[in-house]
C-alpha cells in the first residue's frame, strides 16, 4: 500500500509539471484559441500541416496571428493551418536555444563529413550551410525580437571548428587576426589562441582558410606573431612554423535563411516604401552597390529578416503613486533618476531581454546625439563635434542610467513583469516596449475613462523615441519553408497590418457598427483583430498617410516622424554588462549607496571634499586590465580596446574575468560611499 502511495504521489507531481510544458508548446496555437471566430473562417477541406514558431510575443498576439493566418490561408490557399507557438522565454534565451540546436546539428554533420570525405575539410568553397537539410531546426520560424536580434540571426549564426586531421609541422602565412593583436600581450603570453585566416600547403594544394590555433602550436609561441602586432608598422601577414595537427578550422552557419523564392521588390516597395525608420532599417537589405558588372549579390545574401511591427520605447507609471510622491508625471529618462524613485522604478535585466536593452542602449545613443548636436551649434567642427559629443554623452547617459538603476526596486527577468507591477501599485514607473505601456494602461482603464486621467499613463519621451522594427525571420533547417514564407508573406499584407491597430470585432459589435452575426460575405471581408486588441504600430508606411486608415488606429502616434535619428555608437555590449555588473550583481550595494549619497547632498553642513569624493565613487567605473596586464580606465576612448580584448565580453578567459571584476569593484566602490557618509557625521 505504502508503495502504491508512493506512485500515485509521484504520477500526480509529474502530471503538474508536465502542464506548463504542454501549454507553453499550445497556447493561442490554432484559430480555436480566439473566441467566437469560427464563424469568420472559410471552409477548408484539407491541412496544410503545421508550422512551429518560436516567439516572445505575448498570448494576445500568438492567438490573434494564429487565427489570421489560418483564415488568410483558407482563403488564398484552400488549406487550413495549425501554428504551434514555442515561447521558452525572451530572445537572448530564444537566440541561445536555436544556438544550441544548430551547433549540435553541425558537429554531427562535421563527424559524417570526417568520415565519408574528410578532405572536404581543406577545401575553401566547402560550408557546412548546403547540408543544413529541411527539419534539421527544431523551429521553422522566429517571430518576434529586435532587429538586433534578427540581424544576430544572419550575422553571426552558430560557429564551431573542426580539426583539419593533418600532421607534423609546416610553414603557415597567419593574416592580421581581427582582434588586435598587442606587443605587450604576446610577449608575457597572454595570448593562447588566436582565430584568423591562414594560408599553408597541404596534400599538394595551397589552402586559405578561416582557422583556429593556439600559440603555442607556433614554433616561437606568441613572440612569432610580434611582427602583426607592432605599434607602427602595417604587416598584414607573418610566416611561422606551426603544428599543422593542432589547426582546427572555422566553420559557421547562419541560422536565419531568405525566403524561396524571394519576396519581389515590388512587394517590398509597396509595403515598406523607404527602407528607414529613424537610424534603422525596416527590413534587412545589406545588398551595397553594385558590382562592377552591375549586378548585386543575390537575395540569399541579403533578405534575412522582415518587420512585421514597429516598437518604441517608454515610461509607463501610476498617476496614484506619482501624486502620492509629490512628483509630476515623468517626460523624460532622466526624470527616473529622482531619488523620490527610490525603491519605485520596475525595471528588467537588459541581459535577459533584448528588447530592454535596446531601450537602454537608446539612452546612450540619443545622449551622444544630442551632445554632437550642441558642439556643432556652438561651432565645432564635425570631427570634433563627434569627439565632444561621444565624450559628453557618454557621461550623462551612464550617470542616467546609474541612478535609474539605483532607484530600481528589482531587475526582472521579462520585459512584460514591469508594467503589470506598475499597473498593481508595485513600482510607480518602469521602462518599458510602447504596446505594453499603452495595453497597460488600456487595461485598466475604467469605463468612458479617458487617457489623460487613467490610473496607468504611457509616456514617448520627447526626442529620445528609438524606434525598432520587429522583425520575422525562417530559420536555416526549417521543416516547412514554404509554408514559412506563406507565413511571411501573410505578414506583409494589409490585412496582417490591420491587426496592430484596429478595433476588435467584439468592440465593433458592441459599438453596433457590426452585426452580432455576420454573414459569409461580410466574414471575407472582415480585417482586423477578433478578440485582442494589440496596439502595436504596424509597419506599412501607408497606413499613416491615409486618413480612413489611421481614422480606425487605437493611437494616433505616427512612428515614422517621432523616430529618433540616433545612431546606435555601438556601446550595446558594454552597457548590458555594466548594468549587469552595477544595477544587478551589486544591487543591494547600489541602493545603499545611493541613498547615503542623497543623505548627504541634502546636508548644508556635509563636507564638501568627502561628498565630492562620495560622488566621484558613485559614477566612476572600474578600470580594465588588459592581456598584457595594463590598467585601463573605460571611457569612451578606450571601449573599442577594451570590447576588443574581450570579445565583447564573451571571451570565456578575458571576457568573464572582466565581468567579476567589475561587480567586485562595483560592490567595493558602492561600499565606501557608505562609509564616508556615515564617517561625514
Amino acid at each position: 500500500m505504502n508503495n502504491l502511495f508512493r506512485w500515485v504521489i509521484l504520477g500526480a507531481f509529474l502530471a503538474i509539471i508536465a502542464v506548463p510544458f504542454f501549454a507553453a508548446r499550445g497556447r493561442g496555437g490554432n484559430a480555436a484559441g480566439v473566441s467566437g471566430g469560427d464563424a469568420l473562417l472559410p471552409p477548408a477541406p484539407r491541412s496544410a500541416g503545421t508550422l512551429v514558431i518560436v516567439t516572445p510575443h505575448v498570448e494576445q498576439i500568438r492567438q490573434e496571428f494564429a487565427f489570421a493566418f489560418d483564415r488568410w490561408h483558407r482563403r488564398v490557399h484552400g488549406e487550413s493551418i495549425t501554428i504551434d507557438y514555442r515561447t521558452p522565454g525572451g530572445t537572448t534565451e530564444i537566440l541561445k536555444l536555436l544556438e544550441a540546436g544548430a551547433v549540435g546539428q553541425m558537429q554531427r554533420l562535421v563527424d559524417e563529413v570526417r568520415q565519408s570525405d574528410p578532405d572536404k575539410l581543406l577545401d575553401e568553397s566547402f560550408s557546412l550551410e548546403p547540408l543544413f537539410q529541411p527539419g534539421m531546426a527544431d523551429f521553422d520560424l522566429m517571430f518576434g525580437g529586435g532587429t538586433f536580434d534578427h540581424d544576430r540571426l544572419r550575422s553571426r549564426g552558430a560557429v564551431v571548428s573542426a580539426s583539419l586531421g593533418l600532421s607534423g609541422s609546416g610553414t603557415v602565412r597567419l593574416d592580421r587576426p581581427r582582434e588586435r593583436l598587442r606587443v605587450a600581450a604576446l610577449t608575457v603570453g597572454k595570448v593562447r589562441q588566436i582565430e584568423t585566416r591562414a594560408r599553408f600547403a597541404a596534400k599538394g594544394k595551397e589552402r586559405s582558410l578561416l582557422i583556429r590555433i593556439p600559440t603555442n602550436a607556433l614554433l616561437g609561441g606568441a613572440e612569432a606573431l610580434l611582427p602583426l602586432a607592432a605599434d607602427g608598422e602595417n604587416r598584414e601577414s607573418v610566416e611561422v612554423t606551426a603544428d599543422l595537427s593542432r589547426l582546427e578550422r572555422v566553420l559557421m552557419v547562419r541560422l536565419s535563411a531568405p525566403p524561396e523564392p524571394a519576396i519581389d521588390e515590388a512587394t517590398l516597395a509597396r509595403v515598406y516604401g523607404e527602407n528607414v525608420v529613424g537610424a534603422g532599417q525596416l527590413w534587412q537589405d545589406h545588398r551595397g552597390a553594385p558590382s562592377a558588372d552591375g549586378t548585386r549579390p543575390r537575395p540569399a545574401d541579403w533578405q534575412h529578416w522582415f518587420g512585421t511591427a514597429l516598437s518604441g520605447f517608454g515610461i509607463v507609471f501610476n498617476r496614484d503613486l506619482i501624486r502620492e510622491l509629490g512628483m509630476n508625471e515623468p517626460r523624460a529618462f532622466t526624470d527616473l533618476g529622482d531619488f523620490r524613485y527610490f525603491g519605485m522604478l520596475a525595471l528588467a535585466d537588459p541581459r535577459q531581454s533584448g528588447s530592454v536593452a535596446t531601450a537602454y542602449d537608446s539612452i546612450l545613443n540619443e545622449e551622444v546625439r544630442a551632445a554632437t548636436a550642441r558642439a556643432k551649434a556652438a561651432g565645432a567642427t564635425d570631427d570634433d563635434a563627434r569627439t565632444q559629443g561621444r565624450r559628453e554623452g557618454w557621461e550623462k547617459g551612464w550617470r542616467t542610467l546609474r541612478e535609474m538603476a539605483a532607484n530600481a526596486r528589482y531587475f526582472a527577468q521579462a520585459s512584460t513583469m514591469p508594467p503589470m507591477d506598475v499597473s498593481q501599485g508595485e513600482a510607480a514607473a518602469g521602462v518599458v516596449i510602447d504596446f505594453y505601456g499603452r495595453g497597460q494602461a488600456q487595461a485598466v482603464m475604467r469605463s468612458g475613462e479617458s487617457v489623460e486621467a487613467a490610473r496607468v499613463g504611457y509616456i514617448d519621451p520627447v526626442g529620445a523615441v528609438y524606434i525598432d522594427a520587429d522583425p520575422v525571420s525562417i530559420l536555416r533547417g526549417s521543416a516547412n519553408a514554404a509554408l514559412a514564407r506563406r507565413f511571411v508573406e501573410f505578414c506583409l499584407t494589409d490585412e496582417a497590418q490591420a491587426l496592430w491597430q484596429f478595433p476588435t470585432l467584439q468592440q465593433e459589435r458592441a459599438a453596433g457598427r457590426v452585426p452580432r452575426t455576420l454573414t459569409a460575405e461580410d466574414a471575407a471581408k472582415w480585417v482586423g483583430p477578433v478578440e485582442h486588441r494589440l496596439r502595436r504600430m504596424p509597419v506599412r508606411r501607408a497606413m499613416y498617410a491615409d486618413p480612413a486608415v489611421f481614422g480606425r488606429f487605437f493611437d494616433k502616434v505616427d512612428p515614422f516622424n517621432a523616430a529618433s535619428s540616433a545612431r546606435p555608437v555601438g556601446w550595446r555590449d558594454g552597457m548590458i554588462t555594466m548594468m549587469g555588473a552595477f544595477g544587478v550583481d551589486s544591487a543591494e550595494e547600489l541602493r545603499a549607496a545611493w541613498a547615503a549619497l542623497n543623505r548627504a547632498r541634502s546636508r548644508s553642513d556635509f563636507p564638501a571634499d568627502r561628498l565630492a569624493e562620495m560622488e566621484r565613487l558613485f559614477y566612476a567605473f572600474p578600470s580594465h586590465i588588459m592581456l598584457d596586464e595594463t590598467e585601463v580606465p573605460f571611457t569612451p576612448d578606450t571601449y573599442a580596446a577594451i570590447s576588443e580584448d574581450t570579445r565583447n565580453w564573451r571571451d570565456p578567459e578575458q571576457g568573464t574575468r572582466a565581468k567579476v571584476r567589475a561587480v567586485e569593484e562595483f560592490r567595493a566602490m558602492f561600499r565606501r560611499v557608505v562609509e564616508l557618509e556615515r564617517a561625514g557625521g
